[in-house]
């Protein structure tokens, strides 16, 4: 399962904040089987995209770290209440405009 986060705003401090969520979350112990617990980051026109692959949950409690990092609740509502639908879609590619990878110490 992985755990992602579309956040519509453009503020960098914001970002800051979910990816050091992001690393606090999924430090824990429970997820020590994690080589890498840092999430991949996009910057979009209008804000960031973040993704974690590879854990070891179940889609509710996907769910539940997608609320407490602050993602789109609308989004986390309709992926939840979807049956036959892709969930935790992020576009790489929007209005003609593509996203860019950000490493985590371009974000700091």
């Amino acid at each position: 399962m992985r755990v992602t986060v579309d956040l519509d705003e453009n503020s960098k401090r914001l970002a800051r904040w979910v990816f050091f969520n992001f690393i606090g979350i999924f430090s824990l112990p429970n997820f020590s089987y994690l080589k890498n617990f840092v999430p991949k980051i996009w910057k979009t026109r209008r804000g960031w995209h973040f993704s974690l692959n590879h854990l070891r949950i179940s889609f509710e409690e996907a769910c539940m770290y997608r609320l407490l990092l602050n993602d789109d609740r609308k989004r986390v509502r309709f992926d939840f209440e979807s049956v036959h639908k892709p969930k935790q879609i992020l576009f790489s590619k929007k209005d003609g405009y593509k996203k860019k990878e950000v490493s985590p110490e371009e974000l700091i």
